[in-house]
């Protein structure tokens, strides 16, 4: 009997070595990382209330926004320190969106030609006649007219702003911190001559910029150059990966994705595709780039090892497909989206009529509840020795107390003890801002 046994194990292993592995179609996930909690903001299509729910429980609002929104195209920023996101509608109005109070506004008008924002509060707009204008939260509008239309406008994450100029052989950069007037750095590149077009963003402390065959990457802090790149066809679009170390160029008339490592200042390798790519969209932690393919599919791309993992179907939009926090790629299929895994590309979830919604993911840890208490003013509770409490507070009333008790010693005939002089105030200020030119 133990000898039947023995053969029948032997004959199940020797069955299962010979049957040839298959990809999982589970849908299998990466844990959500750490930090601010993951958040999705959904909005109708048509326009209405913004609600906002925590990943991965799409079904459980957690908040929504007191005002409605317009129909949006895209999202040009987002500040988790400051809780301000900053779209653009499908009329190409901007709108800003006050997470904490749920208050919307609309800065700027509907007529600028460009759009752009680093952090969701500061917004930058150029209109038909060049002129160049800044929208803060508090309503304040700063503008100036550089003499010609920018080629592109690229916020910096300090506040300042970068005003790209072009002609016909270079790009001249203007960098101006609002709300002073006056060039505080410049510099001028050298470009091919099919620099039909100029793209550019910011990734930290580094400024990325595509004009024609050339890719350049610059030092914000000192405008210093450590990319200069002829990829030899002109750049139809770029992204970079978060930590801005390597950038993901399409060109014209080619197949693939080129990989520019940012250090050396070349082209690294290339990922061949089945067909010509359309568009890019990175994915926030870094871990896959979605390449829009020809007709309603999508190309995954894994960034660790920069190959090509397959395709999946779904309509391309400027709000999805969506990498979510746990790795997720959220798909559109007619008026629902589904969720495929961005490890092997299986099926997750549905989420019925979730496409009639627009979608942006983010992190973010002011939707959590807060304690009653927490909204009531600070009140200091009195020490029990006042005489303490009123000298360290140095209020009129210590001043009235000590004149009472003084003139109350003189009438009793009572020697008075001198009072130690006070030590005289020391008055500091605080500088919360600076323009860096002298005017």
């Amino acid at each position: 009997m133990r000898t039947l046994f023995a053969w029948a194990l032997i004959l199940l292993v020797g069955a299962c070595a010979d049957r040839p592995e298959r990809p999982a179609t589970s849908g299998a996930l990466a844990s959500i990382p750490a930090g601010p909690d993951p958040i999705v903001l959904r909005v109708s299509r048509g326009g209405g209330l913004v609600a906002a729910v925590q990943y991965p429980n799409l079904d459980s609002v957690v908040w929504r926004s007191s005002f409605r929104l317009p129909p949006l195209a895209r999202v040009l920023g987002y500040n988790p320190d400051d809780g301000y996101l900053t779209a653009v509608d499908t009329s190409g109005r901007p709108v800003r969106l006050d997470l904490r109070l749920g208050a919307v506004v609309v800065p700027g008008s509907a007529g600028a030609m460009q759009h752009a924002s680093a952090d969701g509060a500061i917004l930058y707009a150029v209109d038909v006649d060049g002129e160049v204008a800044r929208y803060t939260p508090v309503g304040d509008r700063w503008a100036i007219t550089p003499g010609s239309t920018p080629a592109a406008l690229v916020p910096l994450n300090d506040g300042s702003v970068v005003v790209v100029m072009r002609n016909a052989t270079d790009l001249l950069l203007r960098r101006l911190r609002p709300p002073d007037s006056t060039v505080v750095d410049s510099m001028r590149l050298e470009v091919t001559a099919d620099s039909a077009s100029v793209h550019g963003l910011t990734v930290g402390d580094r400024m990325f910029l595509s004009a024609g065959s050339k890719v350049f990457s610059l030092r914000t802090r000192d405008f210093a150059i450590d990319v200069d790149l002829n990829v030899g066809a002109p750049v139809r679009q770029f992204v970079t990966s978060p930590s801005g170390d390597r950038i993901f160029v399409l060109l014209e008339g080619q197949t693939a994705v080129s990989v520019i490592d940012r250090f050396k200042g070349e082209v690294v390798s290339k990922v061949q595709l089945p067909g010509t790519p359309r568009d890019l969209r990175m994915d926030q932690l870094g871990r896959v780039l979605l390449v829009r393919a020809p007709g309603d599919s999508a190309w995954v791309i894994d960034m660790g090892s920069t190959t090509l993992i397959g395709a999946l179907r779904t309509t391309w939009r400027n709000d999805l497909p969506l990498v979510m926090a746990d790795g997720a790629i959220a798909l559109v299929h007619g008026d629902t989206v589904t969720m495929a895994s961005s490890v092997d590309l299986g099926a997750v979830r549905t989420v019925a009529d979730g496409a009639k919604d627009f979608w942006y993911a983010m992190r973010w840890n002011g939707f959590r509840p807060r304690a009653e208490g927490l909204d009531e003013p600070v009140r200091f509770r009195a020490s029990r020795n006042s005489g303490t409490s009123r000298e360290v507070a140095g209020t009129l009333e210590d001043s009235a107390t000590s004149a009472a008790a003084e003139s109350t010693r003189a009438d009793s005939g009572a020697a008075a003890t001198p009072r130690p002089r006070r030590r005289a105030r020391t008055t500091f200020t605080v500088q919360l801002a600076a323009v860096l030119t002298e005017e």
